[in-house]
C-alpha cells in the first residue's frame, strides 16, 4: 500500500519547512558579509573540492586540480566561477546542493589518505557552502552525473541555478522548487564523450559592492594561503587564480613529494604569478604524527582512536626562517580556520581533530577538558572528554613536535632564529575571555616560551646563545637612534648583547611576565613565567647613578691604541676620566637628540665633585658662569651656597648650562621661601634675614621693564613707612634679576604690612599740635591707606577673600575703614547709595542698628576689583521696621517722630500722622526735611508706631472734650459753652482725622483702646458702641429726642418698666467719621424707646414731673411736626397720617393731637383757637396749616435771601405764585428738592454723582489706567453703590484732600470736584466753597511742582457741565 496524499503532503510541508528555516539562520548575514566570510569562502568551496577524490581507490589519483576565473563576460557582468577537476556530482550530493543539508554520513569519513575513520563528517554543501553566498544569491552550477536510470545508465551533464534571493518564505519555496524544474530541464543537454566526466563549477554573479568586495578578499586570501593550505591538503595538486580585474594570474604546484629529513620532512611549491618576473619557491620544514589519543578515544567512544597532527616551519631558499604573516591563520582543520589568526604561533599547526566552532572561526577553548559521566554498558564512571578538552590535548602534543622541528633548524644552521618566537609576545594580548586566556597562558604559552628560551636562537658577537644565558637586548622608541645607543650599550654590558642587525627583531618580538588572575588555580610559577629582559636608556642610566661618582664608574674599552703609554698615574687618572665624560657626553647627547625628558630625576650628570646629580627642576645643580659678582655677594648675604651645586667642567649636551641666572632666582627665591615658611622664626626675624632682598631695586638699565621698577620702588617706600626702624639697618643696591625673584618675599612683605595696618584698628587722625614724629608715627590716614589699598589690589597682593569675613573674623584682615574710622571686613561695609544723610542722623540708632556702622568711610576710595555694593535703602527700612515691631520703649516715640518729619521727594505721605502728633503735643514750629527717596517702607514702622501712640493718647483722654482741651492747651477746670463746644468740636475733628489715618494705613490697635465716641462724645472700645449715630440725621432734631431720654422722666419709667435700658450710651456720635459702619437700627431702637417713655409717662401722669412730661411732649410734637414727610400744600392730604412716622412711634404719634391739647396749649391758648376757627372756614385754617412749615424755613434760610425779597415784595402772593416765580429762576423747582438739598445725604449724592461724571470725562481723555480715583473702591463689598450714566461705581468716603490723581507725560495732576445741581444762571445762589487746609495743600502741591485743578460741575441731575479751573498763572 502507498503512502496516503495527507502524508506525502506532510512530509514535503517538512522537507520545505526546514529548508526555509536553514536560509533564515544564516543568508541576512550574507547580504551585507562580514570580513571573515569574505575570506572564507573559497575553503569551503576547497572543502568540497578535496571531498570529491579521496575515495578513490587508487593514492595516485586521489588529487583535485582548482581554478578561479574573476571576469567580466560579453554581456558586461561581473562573474566569479570557481571550478574543480574532482569527481563528478552524486545524486546525494546534488539533493543535499538543493536543500541545504550534508550529503556525507555522519559516522565515518574517508579522509586525505583514502583511510575510513569514524568522525563527524564536515560535510558537503551543508553550513559552510552556504557563506558562498557572500558573493551572490543566485549560482549557476554545472558539472556531470552518473544517470543510474536502467534505460540510460551513463554520464550525463547537469545545469542548474541555485535561487535563493528570497527573502520571505515563499520565496525561497518558489526558488527551490524553480531549481528543482531546471534539473529536470537541462539535464543531458550537452554531450560527453563515453566515460568521461565533466568539471564542476560554481559561477556567481558579482551584482552588488559588497559581491566585489567579498571576490577580490577571497582571492587575495588563497594566495596568501594556497601553499599551507596545499601542505596540509596533500590532495589538491594545484591553485589557479585567473583575476582578470587586475591582470594577474597566479598557479602553485607541488615541486616534490615530501622529501624526509631525519624526523621532519621538507614539503617544496612552486608559485608563479604575472605580477613577478620570476617563480618564486616555499620550502616548508614539518613533522606529523598519527598516535593514539584518549580524549580522542573518548570523545568518540572508540577504541584506540588516533591523532593526527602536523607542524611546519617556512625557511627561504637561504635557510632563513620566515615569519607568519599577522594575515594568516597559524592554525588549520585541514583548511585554514579564517577569523582565528589571535592564534598568532610562531609555526603552523594541523589537525583533522581539531574541533572547531561553527563554520570553522575558531577553536572551542573552555577551561573544563573533561566531565564524569556513567558509561552506559558498563555501568562505571569514567572521562568524557569534551571539545575543548581534545583541543588543548593537542596543543600541549604540539610543544614537542615543535621542540623537534626547532632542534633541526639549529641544529642545521638555519639563521633569523628570532622568528621561532613570532607571534609568542602578542598572541596573550588577543580578544580572548579571561578565563581562556589563562588557561591559554599556562597550558601552552608559557610552556613554549620556556622551551624556547632555553634554546640557542640569539646570536651574538661569540655566537648563538640562549635567551636565558644573560643576553640583552637594546631596546628604544621608533624616534631614537638605535645604531648609536647601541654603540653606548656596547660599552656596558660587551658581548652580552644580541648582535646589531637581529637586535631590533629580537625587540620587536619580545614578550613580558605574564599577569594570572587571583583565582585562576593554574598558574605557572615565577620562574615559568619569565619575560625577555631588554636595555633601555632607563637602565643605562641606572647604571650610572648606582655608581654614585665619576670614581666608580666602569666601561669597557675595546680599543685603547690612541692612548699613549708614557702617561704618570695622574695623568693616567685624567685621562680615565676624560674618557669617562666622552662617552657620558655620547649619552647626554643622545639623550638630547632623542628628546628623553624622563631621566632628569636619575643622578647621571657630574658635579664639581664628580658626584652624579640629578637634572630635574628646581634641583640645585648650575653652571654660574654667566653670573655677575654682586650677585654672588648678594646670595652670601641670603645664606646661599654654591660651592657645591656647580656642573662638572668639560659636561656637554646639559640643557642647564645655558639655564644659569634663571637657576640663580630659583635658588634665591628657594631660600627666601625658607626663610619665609620657617615656623620657629617670628615675622620680625624673617623679616630680618629677608632685608637684602626686600631692599633691594632691579636694573633698569639696557630697555628693562620700567613697570616693575616702579612697583618695587612703591613697595620700598611702604617698608620704609611702616618697617620705619628696621628698613634703616639695610642699603638698598640694584641687582640684574628678574622680578620673580622678588614676586613671593613681595607678597609676604605685603601680608605683613597688611597684618600690622589691621592690627592698627582704625584710621590715624593728624592734629594740628601732633610734633613731626607724632607725624610720622600716625601715616595711616584715610588717603594713605586708600592709596595703599588700591595698589595692593592692583598689583595682587589683596584679594577680596582676604578682607572678607567668611564665617570667623580669625583670618580675615580688617583694614576698610567705616564711617567712624574703624576697620571692618570688606563684605560688612556698604556705599552709602541712595541713602539719604539724614537717615544717618544719630537720633536713628536707638534703634539699636547704627548705620554709620556699616558704611564706607566719606571719601574713601576703593580699587575697582574691590567689589562693594549698596546698601539698599530696603534693607535700611527692614531694620527700622523691625525695631518698632519690637519690644517697646521710651525711645520709639523720638525715633518715629524723626522718621515722620522726614518727607520723601515723591509726595508728602504721611503729613496727616505728623500733624496729628504735633497737634497732640502742641508742636507749633515743625521742621519738615524732604529727602530723595521713593521708598515709602522706610516709614511703615514708624507710621504704624505714630498711629498706635496717638491711639493710646486719645484712649486716654476718654472723651473728645478732654482730646479738645490737650488740643487747645486749655487746663481751666471751668470753661464757658462756648470754650466747650469748641474743644469738643476739636476733639472730634482730631479723632476723626485720627480714625481715618488708623483706616487708611490699615493700622491693628489694640481693640480694648477707646477710640469710638457715643453721642455726648465720650469714648468707648469698638465692641461696646454699636448703633450708627448718622442715622438720626435724617431726622430733625433727633437729637431732642435723647435729651428727653436721658431727663428725668427716664428714671420715674425706669422704675416702673424694670428692664428697659438707656441706650444714648450706645449711640455712635453721628460726626464720627466711621459711624455708619456700626448698627443701623438706631432709629428704630430709640424711637421704640421714646413712643413707650412719653406714653407710658402719659397714661402714668404725676403732679411732680407734670411740667417734665409737657416739655417731652411738646419736644416730641416738634419732632414729628419736623419730619412729616406728606405734603401740607394739598388739602387732600390734610387728615393723612405720615406712614413712617406711625411705625416708628405706634403710640405717640397717633395720639399726638390728644397728646397736644392736652398738654401743650394753656387756656390762652385754647381760646385763641376758638376765636380763628369763628374767623377763618376749615379750608383756610388746612392751607395755613399745611404751609407753615415751608413758610418757616424759608424764612429762617440765610442761604435764600432772594426768597425772603420776594415774599417780602409781594406779601399778599399765594404760596402757588411763589412756587412760579422760583421755576423761572432756578428750573424745576418744588419743595422736596428743596428739602433733599439741605440734607448731608443729598450733598454726599450730589458730590458723587459730579464726581462720577468727571471719572469719565479723565478716562476718555487719559485712558482709567492713568487715572486714579480716591474714593473708588471696586472690590470693597461694604462701599456705598452710586448709580450714574447706566453704571454703578463703589465708593468710600476718605481723608484725601484731592479727588483724582492723573498721571500724564511723566506728572501728576492733581484733581478737586465741586458740584451742584443748579445751573450756569443760579450760580451765584450756590457758591463755591473751601476749608481753609484744602487751601494750604494746593500750596504745598504747587511748592512741589505739581498740577492742581478745581472742576466745576452744574447741574449734575440735568445737563451736566464741568469746567475746570487752574492754580497758578503759567506763560510759556
Amino acid at each position: 500500500m502507498k503512502r496516503s496524499h495527507s502524508l506525502e503532503k506532510s512530509l514535503d510541508d517538512v522537507k520545505y519547512e526546514q529548508y526555509v528555516n536553514n536560509l533564515h539562520d544564516r543568508l541576512p548575514q550574507l547580504i551585507d558579509p562580514s570580513e571573515i566570510d569574505c575570506k572564507r569562502w573559497p575553503w569551503e568551496l576547497f572543502q568540497n573540492a578535496k571531498d570529491t577524490v579521496v575515495k578513490r581507490e587508487k593514492p595516485e589519483e586521489r588529487y583535485v586540480d582548482v581554478t578561479i576565473r574573476y571576469y567580466t563576460d560579453s554581456d558586461g557582468k561581473k562573474k566569479l566561477y570557481f571550478e574543480h577537476n574532482g569527481d563528478q556530482f552524486t545524486n546525494k550530493a546534488i539533493t543535499g546542493l538543493i536543500w541545504k543539508f550534508s550529503a556525507e554520513k555522519r559516522n565515518e569519513q574517508t579522509t586525505e589518505d583514502g583511510l575510513t575513520r569514524d568522525k563527524q563528517s564536515t560535510g558537503r554543501f551543508g553550513t559552510g557552502f552556504m557563506t558562498t553566498h557572500a558573493l551572490s544569491l543566485t549560482v549557476d552550477v554545472s558539472g556531470s552525473l552518473f544517470h543510474d536510470d536502467p534505460e540510460v545508465m551513463r554520464n550525463v551533464s547537469v545545469d542548474f541555478t541555485l535561487h535563493r534571493e528570497g527573502p520571505d518564505d515563499e520565496a525561497y519555496k518558489a526558488g527551490v522548487d524553480r531549481t528543482e524544474r531546471e534539473i529536470d530541464e537541462n539535464m543531458d543537454k550537452r554531450p560527453i564523450p563515453a566515460d568521461e566526466i565533466l568539471p564542476t563549477r560554481f559561477t556567481y554573479h558579482l551584482n552588488k559592492d559588497s559581491s566585489e568586495r567579498a571576490a577580490r578578499m577571497g582571492i587575495e586570501n588563497v594566495r596568501a594561503n594556497a601553499a599551507q593550505t596545499m601542505l596540509f591538503c596533500p590532495s589538491v595538486r594545484s591553485i589557479t587564480v585567473i583575476n582578470e580585474e587586475s591582470n594577474v594570474t597566479f598557479k602553485i604546484i607541488r615541486k616534490n613529494n615530501d622529501e624526509r629529513k631525519d624526523v621532519v620532512k621538507e614539503t617544496v611549491f612552486v608559485e608563479e604569478s604575472s605580477d613577478r618576473n620570476e617563480p618564486i619557491t616555499r620550502r616548508f620544514i614539518s613533522m606529523e604524527i598519527e598516535e593514539p589519543s584518549k580524549e580522542i578515544s573518548s570523545h568518540w567512544k572508540a577504541k584506540d582512536r588516533n591523532l593526527r597532527l602536523h607542524v611546519a616551519v617556512e625557511v627561504d631558499n637561504d635557510n632563513n626562517i620566515l615569519p607568519i604573516p599577522s594575515t594568516s591563520p597559524s592554525v588549520y582543520c585541514s583548511l585554514p580556520l579564517i577569523g582565528f589568526e589571535s592564534m598568532s604561533l610562531p609555526f603552523y599547526i594541523n589537525s583533522n581533530d581539531f574541533e572547531p566552532a561553527t563554520e570553522r572561526t575558531s577553536l572551542y577553548l573552555k577551561k573544563k577538558r573533561f566531565e564524569i559521566r556513567t558509561n552506559e554498558e558498563t555501568d562505571e564512571e569514567e572521562q568524557f572528554y569534551l571539545q575543548s578538552g581534545i583541543n588543548w590535548s593537542i596543543f600541549e602534543r604540539s610543544l614537542s613536535l615543535y621542540e623537534s622541528v626547532v632542534d633541526y633548524l639549529i641544529d642545521n644552521g638555519y639563521n633569523k632564529r628570532y622568528n621561532l618566537i613570532n607571534g609568542l609576545g602578542n598572541i596573550l594580548n588577543g580578544a580572548w575571555g579571561v578565563e581562556t586566556k589563562n588557561c591559554l597562558a599556562s597550558r601552552f604559552i608559557l610552556p613554549l616560551r620556556n622551551m624556547l628560551v632555553q634554546k640557542n636562537l640569539v646570536k651574538t658577537s661569540e655566537g648563538y646563545r640562549s635567551i636565558n644565558s644573560d643576553v640583552k637586548f637594546v631596546e628604544c622608541s621608533k624616534d631614537c637612534d638605535l645604531h648609536d645607543f647601541y654603540e653606548i650599550c656596547k660599552t656596558i654590558y660587551g658581548n652580552n648583547l644580541a648582535i646589531e642587525d637581529e637586535n631590533e627583531n629580537w625587540v620587536a618580538l619580545k614578550w613580558g611576565r605574564f599577569t594570572f588572575e587571583t583565582d585562576f588555580d593554574e598558574k605557572k610559577p615565577e620562574s615559568e613565567n619569565l619575560a625577555i629582559p631588554t636595555v633601555k636608556y632607563d637602565k643605562v642610566a641606572k647604571y650610572i647613578e648606582d655608581a654614585t661618582c665619576l670614581d666608580n664608574l666602569i666601561l669597557i674599552i675595546e680599543n685603547d691604541s690612541d692612548i699613549e703609554t708614557h702617561f704618570d698615574a695622574e695623568q693616567l687618572k685624567e685621562f680615565e676620566v676624560l674618557r669617562k665624560l666622552q662617552w657620558l657626553n655620547k649619552f647626554y647627547e643622545w639623550i638630547a637628540v632623542s628628546k628623553i625628558t624622563k631621566l632628569a630625576d636619575n643622578k647621571i650628570v657630574p658635579n664639581r665633585l664628580g658626584y652624579f646629580c640629578s637634572t630635574e627642576q628646581g634641583c640645585d645643580l648650575k653652571d654660574a658662569s654667566d653670573i655677575p659678582t654682586n650677585i654672588f655677594d648678594f646670595m652670601k648675604r641670603m645664606e646661599i651656597d654654591w660651592d657645591k651645586n656647580l656642573l662638572m667642567e668639560g659636561v656637554q649636551h646639559i640643557t642647564l648650562t645655558k639655564e644659569t641666572k634663571d637657576n640663580v632666582i630659583v635658588a634665591i627665591k628657594n631660600r627666601s621661601k625658607e626663610i619665609r615658611d620657617d615656623n620657629y622664626s617670628s615675622d620680625d626675624s624673617k623679616l630680618t634675614k629677608l632685608l637684602p632682598l626686600l631692599m633691594a631695586l632691579p636694573y633698569t638699565e639696557d630697555g628693562r621693564p620700567q613697570e616693575f621698577y616702579e612697583k618695587r620702588s612703591k613697595i620700598l617706600s611702604i617698608l620704609k613707612t611702616v618697617f620705619k626702624s628696621e628698613a634703616e639697618e639695610v642699603e638698598s643696591e640694584t641687582l640684574e634679576l628678574k622680578a620673580e625673584t622678588w614676586e613671593d618675599s613681595d607678597k609676604w612683605l605685603m601680608s605683613r604690612v597688611s597684618t600690622k595696618l589691621a592690627n592698627r584698628k582704625h584710621l590715624d587722625v593728624i592734629s594740628a599740635e601732633d610734633t613731626e614724629e607724632q607725624i610720622a608715627s600716625k601715616y595711616c590716614t584715610s588717603e594713605w591707606l586708600s592709596d595703599i589699598v588700591s595698589f595692593m589690589f592692583d598689583k595682587g597682593y589683596l584679594h577680596l577673600d582676604d578682607i572678607t569675613e567668611n564665617g570667623s573674623s580669625d583670618d580675615v584682615l580688617s583694614i576698610i575703614p567705616n564711617r567712624y574710622g574703624n576697620f571692618k571686613p570688606i563684605n560688612l561695609l556698604y556705599k552709602q547709595g541712595l541713602i539719604p544723610d539724614k537717615l544717618l542722623d544719630d537720633c536713628l540708632k536707638d534703634t539699636g542698628f547704627d548705620i554709620k556702622e556699616v558704611l564706607l568711610y566719606d571719601g574713601f576710595v576703593l580699587n575697582e576689583k574691590a567689589k562693594i555694593t549698596e546698601y539698599q535703602i530696603t534693607t535700611l527700612a527692614s531694620k527700622y521696621n523691625e525695631y518698632f515691631d519690637g519690644e517697646d520703649n521710651d525711645k520709639k516715640e523720638s525715633v518715629s517722630k524723626f522718621l515722620l518729619h522726614l518727607v520723601p521727594e515723591c509726595g508728602e505721605q504721611y503729613k496727616e500722622i505728623r500733624n496729628l502728633y504735633d497737634e497732640y503735643n502742641n508742636i507749633e514750629d515743625t521742621t519738615i526735611n524732604i529727602i530723595k527717596t521713593s521708598e515709602l517702607s522706610i516709614w511703615k514702622g514708624a507710621k504704624d508706631y505714630m498711629i498706635g501712640l496717638l491711639a493710646e493718647k486719645a484712649s486716654e483722654c476718654n472723651n473728645i472734650f478732654t482730646i479738645g482741651k490737650v488740643l487747645k492747651k486749655n487746663t481751666n477746670k471751668e470753661l464757658t459753652n462756648e470754650q466747650e463746644s469748641e474743644c469738643k468740636n476739636l476733639g472730634m475733628s482730631w479723632l476723626n482725622r485720627l480714625a481715618q489715618v488708623i483706616k487708611n494705613g490699615k493700622v491693628s490697635v489694640k481693640e480694648d483702646l477707646l477710640l469710638i465716641p457715643d453721642w455726648y462724645g465720650n469714648l468707648h472700645p469698638s465692641n461696646e458702641v454699636i448703633y450708627d449715630g448718622t442715622i438720626l440725621d435724617h431726622y430733625k432734631h433727633s437729637d431732642n429726642l435723647i435729651k428727653l431720654v436721658d431727663s428725668e422722666l427716664w428714671s420715674h419709667f425706669h422704675d416702673k418698666k424694670n428692664g428697659d435700658d438707656n441706650m444714648t450710651s450706645t449711640i455712635v456720635h453721628p460726626q464720627y467719621v466711621f459711624a455708619k459702619e456700626f448698627q443701623n437700627n438706631t432709629d428704630e431702637k430709640l424711637f421704640d424707646l421714646v413712643d413707650r417713655l412719653v406714653f407710658f409717662c402719659s397714661e402714668h401722669n404725676s403732679t411732680e414731673w407734670k411740667k417734665l412730661l409737657k416739655r417731652s411732649i411738646k419736644t416730641l410734637l416738634d419732632f414729628f411736626e419736623s419730619n412729616e414727610s406728606t405734603p401740607m400744600s394739598s388739602s387732600i392730604h390734610r387728615n393723612k397720617d405720615d406712614a413712617e412716622l406711625s411705625r416708628l412711634f405706634p403710640e405717640t404719634y397717633k395720639n399726638r393731637k390728644n397728646l397736644s391739647y392736652d398738654y401743650i396749649y394753656d387756656a390762652e391758648t385754647k381760646a385763641r383757637f376758638s376765636q380763628m376757627n369763628d374767623n377763618y372756614s376749615s379750608d383756610e385754617i388746612e392751607i395755613l396749616i399745611e404751609n407753615k412749615n415751608f413758610v418757616k424755613k424759608i424764612l429762617q434760610s440765610s442761604e435764600l435771601v432772594p426768597i425772603q425779597k420776594i415774599i417780602e415784595e409781594f406779601p399778599n402772593t399765594d404760596f402757588t405764585s411763589i412756587l412760579n416765580i422760583l421755576r423761572r429762576e432756578q428750573g424745576d423747582f418744588n419743595l422736596e428738592r428743596f428739602l433733599q438739598n439741605i440734607s448731608d445725604d443729598r450733598k454726599r449724592d450730589i458730590g458723587d454723582k459730579g464726581e462720577c461724571y468727571v471719572y469719565e470725562m479723565l478716562c476718555s481723555s487719559f485712558g482709567c489706567n492713568n487715572v486714579t480715583w480716591s474714593n473708588y473702591a471696586p472690590n470693597d463689598a461694604n462701599a456705598r453703590i452710586v448709580s450714574f450714566n447706566g453704571k454703578e461705581y463703589r465708593l468710600n468716603t476718605t481723608s484725601h484732600d484731592f479727588d483724582f490723581v492723573v498721571s500724564h507725560n511723566g506728572k501728576n495732576i492733581f484733581i478737586e470736584v465741586k458740584t451742584t445741581v443748579g445751573n450756569i444762571k443760579c450760580s451765584k445762589d450756590f457758591p463755591l466753597i473751601f476749608e481753609t487746609k484744602e487751601w494750604e495743600w494746593i500750596d504745598n502741591l504747587q511748592n512741589q511742582e505739581s498740577l492742581h485743578y478745581i472742576v466745576r460741575v452744574f447741574d449734575i441731575e440735568g445737563s451736566p457741565k464741568a469746567y475746570f479751573l487752574k492754580q497758578s498763572l503759567f506763560v510759556e
